[in-house]
């Protein structure tokens, strides 16, 4: 088979570009899978992601183990102009460093909001949110001076959110407990590269600076239904695929037990 320019020459990397064309398709097959389950089986499936990272967590003799929290919250209690790191993605984290240096990590990140109102004619309207994000990641460690510590390794991003808000319907003479809702899904996965450095305050306290750059295909679920006018309503998807540097801006605090 010729080559051209979208597709390559050579039997080999025919077959690595249609094999590559396969796992794309199948992946957005996923991700839409994914989306159209109820919120309740996403977040399940997600914790039994985690569930299976966690597994891999199983104490050894001589493992070293770190949970840690992001630093940015210490700017509360300076009174300085300027703040010491920014917020990051995630708010706890864990890691396991073997005796070789091998390390195994995790973050979670969790946001949930719910507002009821009510109005002057006794009408209410709800908001929710709820998201979770996760991030596993495998690597190696290394001693590059006294307290000073250098990672690197891969991680692979998780995350799910769901937002729905339903309010009443603003005509005139609506019908009876008719309403507006909006509803929007959203599901992501990630890989990619990190590079952290590590410096031991003590032998128990420490904290680390890291950067990295993630690939990420994100799918988007949007649906709108009226109750008084069925014809308004409507659903729509999206896949998108993006690309995330993170400068060392945020610093996590790490306790050694």
């Amino acid at each position: 088979m010729p080559g051209g320019l979208f597709f390559p020459s050579g039997v080999y990397h025919q077959t690595l570009f249609l094999i590559l064309i396969y796992k794309i398709s199948d992946y957005y097959s996923f991700l839409r899978y994914m989306c159209n389950l109820k919120p309740s089986k996403r977040v399940l499936i997600l914790i039994a992601f985690c569930c299976m990272n966690l597994c891999m967590f199983s104490q050894e003799e001589n493992d070293q183990r770190e949970i840690g929290i992001d630093g940015s919250f210490i700017n509360q209690f300076i009174p300085l102009s300027n703040t010491i790191g920014l917020q990051g993605p995630y708010i706890i984290y864990y890691q396991k460093i073997k005796s070789n240096g091998a390390i195994r990590r995790l973050a979670l990140d969790l946001d949930i909001d719910f507002l009821k109102d009510n109005d002057e004619d006794n009408a209410s309207s709800t908001n929710f949110l709820f998201g979770i994000d996760s991030k596993f990641g495998i690597g190696k460690r290394k001693k590059v001076h006294k307290n000073i510590y250098v990672s690197y390794g891969t991680d692979i991003l998780m995350g799910i959110s769901y937002s729905g808000v339903k309010i009443p319907d603003s005509n005139p003479n609506p019908g009876p407990n008719s309403s507006n809702s909006f509803k929007n899904t959203s599901f992501s996965l990630g890989t990619g590269p990190f590079l952290g450095l590590q410096y031991y305050i003590t032998s128990k306290f420490s904290f680390q600076i890291e950067t990295s750059y993630y690939l990420v295909a994100n799918f988007t679920s949007e649906s709108f239904k009226s109750e008084q006018f069925p014809s308004d309503d409507f659903n729509s998807s999206e896949l998108r695929f993006s690309d995330l540097f993170s400068l060392p801006s945020t610093f996590v605090i790490y306790y050694n037990f």
